[in-house]
């Protein structure tokens, strides 16, 4: 049986990973060029799997990578400060401070407030 190689790294804890993933995955693994006779690791790892199974495992790394960049993007657009409902929550807080720091009637205070736009 044949095993050629899926992926190559040059980083033997990414080589371990993807290793983890295709045999939870029922696939057949060799890793070649990591520890294999002295360190450092001899570089590029290679991933192997049987010839048979090379196109699913590809598969599977691949749609593995998009969810992780999809994962990231969405990590990326939570990250882009309050939301819009937090922010009119902000601003009406703060006009109620500012109507009370004034003393004024809120109604007066917002019609105050309407006069300066």
């Amino acid at each position: 049986m044949e095993f050629i190689t899926v992926r190559e790294t040059s980083n033997e804890p990414e080589a371990r990973m993807i290793q983890g993933l295709l045999e939870t995955n029922g696939f057949r693994v060799k890793i070649m060029g990591a520890y294999e006779a002295h360190y450092p690791p001899t570089y590029p790892i290679e991933i192997q799997v049987p010839e048979g199974e090379a196109d699913d495992a590809r598969r599977l790394l691949d749609a593995h990578e998009h969810e992780l960049e999809t994962e990231d993007e969405d990590a990326d657009d939570a990250d882009d400060g309050p939301s819009v409902g937090l922010q009119v929550f902000g601003v009406l807080v703060a006009l109620i401070v500012l109507g009370m720091l004034y003393r004024t009637d809120l109604l007066a205070f917002i019609d105050m407030i309407r006069g300066w736009f």
